[in-house]
């Protein structure tokens, strides 16, 4: 797994299965096997964001989501494997110490995998204010990236168990 100073080398296009405007993350600031740190700044043109507010707390959990799969993406990457789809099963203990984010504050989003077997994950996730490194959110996130996500998606859609 590349270390930190190489992640600009995943564009989050490359490593996330979603696309603009849906990715809601900065960028990749640093990677390693226990942990990734991306960033974000809150900007009038961030999705959610909402005039005077700025983005509701709980919208954190997509960031830290976001995360968790771009940790997932640079280890497909690295091994030359597709970017698969993933889904959030489940939140732990989200807690939020404030009700929104406000414009121009820039933040650190770590996520660290506790357990990854067969598709299955739990990550350790909290956000930090980057000015000062207080941590303004945190929840454990439970995720699931099948083998074959568009014949799970498909046998919902038709009503058939996979």
């Amino acid at each position: 797994m590349r270390r930190t100073g190489q992640a600009a080398a995943y564009p989050l296009e490359t490593i996330l299965p979603h696309r603009a405007p849906m990715i809601l993350i900065d960028a990749v600031e640093e990677i390693s096997e226990q942990e990734i740190r991306t960033r974000l700044t809150i900007r009038p043109s961030c999705p959610f964001f909402v005039a005077g507010k700025g983005i509701a707390a709980h919208v954190a959990i997509e960031w830290m989501a976001q995360s968790c799969a771009a940790f997932e993406g640079v280890n497909a990457a690295d091994e030359q494997r597709p970017v698969k789809i993933g889904f959030l099963l489940g939140t732990r203990s989200f807690s939020a110490a404030l009700p929104w984010f406000t414009e121009g504050t820039a933040l650190d989003i770590l996520a660290r995998p506790v357990y990854r077997h067969a598709g299955m994950g739990q990550f350790d996730c909290a956000v930090h204010r980057r000015e000062d490194g207080a941590e303004l959110a945190k929840a454990q996130l439970t995720v699931y990236q099948p083998e074959d996500p568009l014949s799970l998606i498909d046998g919902q859609l038709s009503g058939r168990e996979t």
